[in-house]
């Protein structure tokens, strides 16, 4: 409020479509059949955010939780389709690279990146699946 140089700095202007607010997402017009424009929401500009549920969502953060865990050798955040049927199916995977091949172990991994998650990360922002590879691509 009151900082009209930050102010300029989040609205972009349009010949076309007038004064726009930079969100930080990319998106694009396409047509329908009909020949209605749209907008199309293709993701978050960063890498590390992304939306889930029309909410933002900061991989790093979730990251940088869950890789304090001792056994955690490497740990990717990411946003994945449960299905290809249904709109809205993404959910957030942890992709674990362990120190462990045991599955108790391993469990035992997951059992507590669910207690870092619920103690420092909202609910929206907790990994409901985990998964382990050897390494990471």
């Amino acid at each position: 409020m009151h900082r009209p140089e930050e102010t300029a700095k989040a609205y972009v202007s349009s010949a076309e479509y007038g004064r726009l607010y930079r969100t930080g997402d990319m998106a694009r017009i396409v047509w329908d059949m009909s020949g209605r424009q749209l907008i199309e929401f293709l993701g978050a500009i960063s890498l590390d955010q992304a939306k889930l549920s029309g909410r933002r969502v900061e991989l790093g953060e979730i990251e940088s939780v869950l890789s304090t865990v001792p056994g955690v050798i490497e740990l990717v955040a990411a946003i994945t389709k449960v299905s290809d049927a249904r709109e809205g199916s993404e959910q957030i995977v942890a992709c674990i690279v362990a120190n462990t091949q045991s599955s108790d172990e391993r469990q035992r991994l997951v059992d507590t990146c669910c207690h870092n998650s619920d103690k420092f990360l909202p609910a929206y922002m907790r990994p409901p699946r985990y998964i382990f590879l050897d390494s990471l691509p």
